[in-house]
Parts: structure tokens; sequence; C-alpha cells
């Protein structure tokens, strides 16, 4: 009996938690299990879903004007992610509820009407924009940062939205590996060093694309380019110094590199460029000799402007001839060197 009761009792606290406005009538025991009876009062029901449609319209007023102030402070990205949020939460909490939808009344339900003012005021905000790049080509220096402007505006009056905005990039060229996400400041500025060398996008023809609502199309083309950092050389010698026909040929080989991110210049003096120099520390240069052929091996360490990274490169060759060892053993250097000067640059910078 003290089971029993125990038993019913915890039936009923639980179904009463569970169903608002349900109360308990009458309960009794089968052979099978126990059976409960409630009773649900039609005012107490219909006042639970006034509640809940009270509520509704009380988050979508706040929702409402807290979308037409952002609107209203020009901030159109943040709009969209918020109207998006404000769509989702809708769903959840009277589009997913049919008894709510449903319910016999005399008059329409004010919840989808109060709703379509925060669609209209986005909508509005949406019919009329723009993509606008301030540069037509994008530059990028090597040894240098570099911003770029693209915004948002109205097409009729240019008046400008406010970022920060979120662009996706893609280089439809190359046909680069997936899409870069890239946002900007305020003012609708980018880093450069984002789509260049984090993204790895080469130059070419770029497609901006407004990272907005997906039924917004916003589509911007722009010419990327690299524009190649003047770079000296100076060398300086650990422990060995090579003769002066070693850097004479070693300066001209490195010249004549064609690197895509970097212009090889002679040394005019010791002092190199005052822009910056590439700096070659030579280490060991070794010749040993085998059965009549000569090995010859070149050690050094080489930095860049900019950069605290130091990179060690080795040129190595063999000949019957030893000069002819030493020579190609210098050339075979400066290939290791323009090897690493054809890597994108964000591999060049300091870990």
């Amino acid at each position: 009996k003290v089971w029993e009761e125990t038993y019913l009792q915890r039936i009923s606290t639980v179904s009463e938690n569970a169903l608002f406005g349900y109360e308990l009538v009458d309960t009794y025991e089968t052979e099978l299990g126990f059976w409960a009876y409630y009773s649900l009062g039609k005012p107490v029901f219909e006042k639970s879903l006034d509640d809940q449609e009270d509520q509704i319209l009380g988050w979508l007023d706040q929702e409402t004007a807290s979308l037409k102030s952002t609107l209203t402070s020009r901030k159109i990205q943040s709009a969209t992610i918020q109207f998006n949020r404000m769509e989702t939460e809708y769903k959840i909490r009277y589009l997913d509820k049919p008894w709510l939808q449903n319910r016999d009344r005399n008059f329409p339900s004010l919840i989808p009407k109060r709703f379509s003012v925060a669609e209209i005021q986005m909508n509005q905000a949406l019919a009329n924009l723009d993509l606008f790049a301030v540069e037509e080509i994008w530059n990028k220096y090597s040894m240098k940062n570099g911003h770029a402007g693209i915004f948002l505006r109205d097409k009729n009056t240019h008046e400008k939205w406010s970022g920060p905005f979120v662009f996706l990039i893609s280089n439809p060229e190359v046909k680069a590996p997936g899409v870069c996400r890239i946002e900007s400041d305020a003012e609708g500025q980018v880093n450069l060093d984002i789509p260049f060398l984090e993204c790895g996008l080469d130059p070419g023809r770029w497609v901006i694309s407004w990272a907005g609502p997906v039924n917004i199309s916003l589509h911007h083309s722009i010419l990327a380019a690299w524009i190649k950092s003047e770079v000296g050389i100076k060398f300086h010698h650990d422990g060995i110094a090579l003769a002066p026909n070693d850097i004479n040929q070693l300066s001209q080989v490195l010249s004549a590199i064609q690197s895509p991110f970097y212009q090889i210049l002679l040394p005019s003096s010791s002092q190199g460029y005052s822009h910056g120099n590439m700096n070659i520390y030579i280490g060991e240069f070794t010749v040993d000799s085998l059965e009549g052929m000569y090995f010859a091996t070149l050690h050094a360490r080489l930095t860049l402007p900019g950069s605290l990274r130091a990179f060690d490169v080795v040129g190595k060759s063999g000949n019957a001839n030893k000069e002819k060892a030493r020579s190609r053993a210098l050339a075979d250097l400066a290939s290791t060197v323009e090897t690493l000067l054809n890597r994108n640059p964000i591999g060049l910078k300091e870990d």
C-alpha cells in the first residue's frame, strides 16, 4: 500500500510538471499497471497559449527594435547575422508549434505580421546593395604589409555601410582549391597578407563575393599582382673568405634569379642597399679529391630583409677539373637560393 501511494504520487508530480494546465482527476490499478485520468480546462489551456504568444510577441518586438538599431548604425554584416539568428529562433518558437498556428480564433495571429516587420526592414536594406572595390588592382609587396579597400554601399546613393565585412575570395584563372575567407575592418580595409600569403592565392584575376544571405549574390572582379621587392646582396664570412672571383661569379648568378617575389640586385658596395639586403653568411667551402675527381661543397646561411629566420643553403658539385668543381658548387648554391626565393613569402617569415 505504501509503495502504491508513493508510486501514484510520483506519477502525479511528474505529470503536473510536464503538462501545464492539466489536473489529475483519478487513478486506478489493473493487473497490467496503473491508470491516470486528467482533465484539461479550456480556459486554462487557452490562457497558456495566450501566454506563449505574448512571450513570442515580446521577443519579436525586442529583436525587431535591435535589428532596426543595427541597420540605422549602417552595420549590414551584423544585421544579416542578427536576422539569420532571429529567423532560426522564430521557426523554433512559432513555426514548429502547430498548436499555436492552428488555434481556433476569430482573428489572425499577430505573430507572422510582427515578424514580417523585421523581414521588410532587412529586405529593404539588401535591395540596393553594391559591392565596391576602391582599388581595381591589388598589389602585394613581398617585404611589407599592404591593405586594400572593399566595402558595401547603396547602389543609388553610394552611401557606405560600416564594417567589418566578411568576403570570400577565389581565383578562377588558376582554379585555386577552396575559397579564401577574409574580414575587413570597420572602414572596409582588408589585410592583403591573408589572401596572398595565408590563402596562397596566386596573382591573376580574383572574384570577391560578399558572405551575406544565400539569396543575395554580390561579386566584384579585381586583378591581383605581386610587386617584386628589390633586394641587395651582402656577403659575410664565417671563418672563411671567398676569393673575389668566387664572389663575383656568385653575385652574377644570384642577380639572374627570376623570382616572382624578389628582384636581386648586384651589390654596389660592401654596405649593400639601404632598402634591404639578402645576407649570405659564407661557411665552410671544401674541395676533396677521390680517384681523379674533385668534390666541392659550399655551406652558407641566408636571411632576407624583415625576417629573423635563417635558412641553411648548400652547393655541391663534382668534376675532374678542380676549378670547375668549385665553380659549379657556387652555381648549385645559387640554384638552392633560387628555389627558396620562389617559395611563397609566408614561408620565409619568422616562425
